[in-house]
Order: C-alpha cells, then sequence, then structure tokens
C-alpha cells in the first residue's frame, strides 16, 4: 500500500498515529509518498489522477484495486483490514456506534482546526513562514465550543468512548498533538488535558509524535 502523504498535517497525523498502534502488532507494509503542500504538488495532474479533491493523505492499496480518501476513511479502512481485524486488540478500536458518532463530529467539526493554531504556529513556521497569529472572535468562538463538546464528554469517561482507546481518540487527539507548540488556550477544559496526558503517556503516541518532530524540526528553538 503506497500512502501519499505531508507527515504533519492534522489529517495525516491521524494515519500517523494509527500506524503507530498497529506497528507492534502488524506490519502493514504501507509505503509512505510525500506530497510537498507548499509546492502545490496536491494540485499537479500526477496527484489529481490519484485524488481530484486535491487532499492528503490519500491511500492506495493496488492489490486490491482501491483508494482511498479522506483520513477518517483511511483510518476506518485500515482497521477493517482482514489482517487488523484478526488481532483482536486492534479490531476494537473501531467498535461500537459512538466511535462512528465521533468520526462524524469530528469530520463536521471546523472549531479546532478553523482556529489555524496548528497550521499558523506549527506547519507556517516549518516552511519559514513566520507571522503573529491570533484567531478572531468568531473563530475562538467555535474553537471553545468544541472544547467544550470534549470537555463533558471526557468528564464522564476516560476515553470518548469509554475506558479504552478507541480510533475516535486517535482521529481527535490527532488536532491537538502540537498543542502545547502551538499555545492552544487549553486551561479551561481540564478534562480534556487529562486525556490528552494519558494519551501523550501511551508509547505509540510518542513514536507518532516523534517521527513528526523528526520531519518538522524542534519547535520550541524556532
Amino acid at each position: 500500500m503506497q500512502l501519499y502523504t505531508y507527515p504533519v498535517t492534522t489529517n495525516a497525523l491521524k494515519v500517523a498515529l494509527l500506524e503507530a498502534y498497529i506497528k507492534p502488532f502488524l506490519d502493514l507494509g504501507i509505503e509512505q509518498r510525500l506530497i510537498q503542500l507548499q509546492k502545490r504538488e496536491q494540485s499537479q495532474a500526477d496527484f489529481l489522477a490519484i485524488n481530484p479533491k486535491r487532499k492528503i493523505p490519500v491511500l492506495v492499496n493496488a492489490a486490491r484495486g482501491e483508494t482511498v480518501t479522506e483520513s477518517n476513511a483511511i483510518l476506518l479502512y485500515l482497521l477493517g483490514l482482514p489482517q487488523v481485524q484478526a488481532v483482536p486488540e486492534l479490531a476494537k478500536l473501531s467498535q461500537g456506534s459512538a466511535v462512528m458518532s465521533w468520526l462524524f463530529w469530528q469530520a463536521s467539526d471546523t472549531g479546532i482546526d478553523r482556529a489555524g493554531y496548528h497550521f499558523n504556529r506549527v506547519l507556517l513556521p516549518h516552511w519559514g513562514v513566520h507571522r503573529a497569529h491570533e484567531p478572531d472572535e468568531e473563530q475562538l468562538g467555535k474553537f471553545s465550543k468544541s472544547c467544550q463538546v470534549l470537555e463533558q464528554a471526557l468528564a464522564q469517561n476516560t476515553y470518548l468512548c469509554g475506558d479504552d482507546v478507541s480510533v475516535a481518540d486517535i482521529s481527535v487527539a490527532a488536532l491537538f498533538m502540537f498543542h502545547q507548540e502551538a499555545g492552544m488556550p487549553l486551561d479551561n477544559y481540564p478534562h480534556l488535558v487529562a486525556w490528552l496526558t494519558r494519551l501523550e503517556a501511551r508509547s505509540w503516541w510518542r513514536l507518532a509524535k516523534d517521527e513528526a518532530v523528526d520531519f518538522i524540526g524542534d519547535l520550541t528553538h524556532r
């Protein structure tokens, strides 16, 4: 399989986290193909032939003649592979209606990404673009509403769907992977922060984060 990606976009980080989670159990043999967004390679003919939507990540499984776009769809596709479903610890990641509800919520909710913290304070500096960024009142309001939804859910559960990590946690938490470096205002959401702290302690999270930092450079020294 081939994954067309740019490793430090929030959508790409979702797939990286799941790959890191699966890695101790299975080698899926995914080959990474870098798409340089800053060079607009996503708009070039070769890539448009793969995904006319001009978006990454894209997963191509040539052996099965399948191309999967949209990050959450890629997560579910990987978890649905027969060899993954054969491992109980992996199969349970996508089980339950609550998982699907959170994945649809994440895909439709724009509050976290549209506030621009990750893009302006992580991605742009990586490309050598440094500019002051503060979300406007509308963006900050939507960011706060999204965080409030998560805070309320996590006040009741250890993870989004209960006592165990699911692919919903992977999808949503990827948006916050660089929350400290980006200066996201999370002080008013203690349950959300505690959830992130629990995830950050996991070996698979650390692996994915280390790989992202290796790619992007140490932002704390920029």
